[in-house]
């Protein structure tokens, strides 16, 4: 009697479910984050946000006014989750393919606007050009239909990813690296990241805080 194998099938079977459960996880990151940008406050312009939370108060006989009103505005802000956009020139990436169909994506946690840096702790560490040093933080990439890593790799390169970002304020910090002036910025707590591609809005990966 000739003898069967079912080890191809096994095979068959098991990478067709690590495919079915990776899409099942991509699915449910996208709606996680549609919920979250659904509860969050729209940021159309991220210069006037900060500069309205950081109290950018000139010497005139309105600045008293002025800060005042910041100083509400900073408490109300405090109590919300705000979602703003980032485009190539306030956003840095580095996409590192894993695999022919799986890449992983490197975020910088700190966004600039007006004069003003975003993140969750003040910078610790700087550049020899006086510039704040931050960590970069991993997403792994979700590849769109058709895709290819290589694809991603060029998005990148010629600045068409862009990232929708949801963050929660929580006060401000100052930082200055020996003998330069200080840098201030608005201190966050980030929720959630998605990169995705400015020419067709196709999400190339999503970051959540769990």
């Amino acid at each position: 009697m000739n003898k069967i194998s079912f080890k191809p099938l096994v095979f068959i079977f098991f990478f067709s479910f690590l495919g079915v459960s990776a899409k099942a996880s991509e699915h449910r990151q996208e709606r996680l984050f549609n919920e979250l940008r659904e509860n969050s406050k729209k940021i159309d312009s991220l210069s006037s946000f900060l500069k309205m939370y950081m109290g950018d108060c000139q010497a005139s006989a309105e600045a008293s006014e002025c800060r005042q009103k910041s100083a509400v505005f900073q408490r109300q802000a405090n109590q919300s989750s705000y979602v703003f956009f980032a485009f190539e020139d306030s956003i840095a990436l580095e996409i590192r393919p894993v695999s022919e169909e799986q890449f992983n994506i490197s975020w910088l946690p700190f966004f600039s606007a007006f004069g003003y840096g975003l993140s969750s702790q003040p910078p610790k560490q700087w550049s020899k050009e006086g510039l704040p040093f931050y960590s970069f933080m991993q997403i792994r990439g979700q590849l769109p239909p058709e895709g290819q890593v290589e694809e991603i790799i060029k998005w990148n390169k010629f600045g068409r990813l862009a990232a929708e970002v949801i963050v929660t304020p929580r006060g401000t910090w100052k930082a200055a690296p020996k003998g330069k002036a200080p840098l201030e910025g608005m201190k966050v707590i980030w929720k959630a990241i998605r990169i995705f591609d400015s020419r067709s809005g196709q999400t190339v990966g999503i970051w959540l805080n769990h």
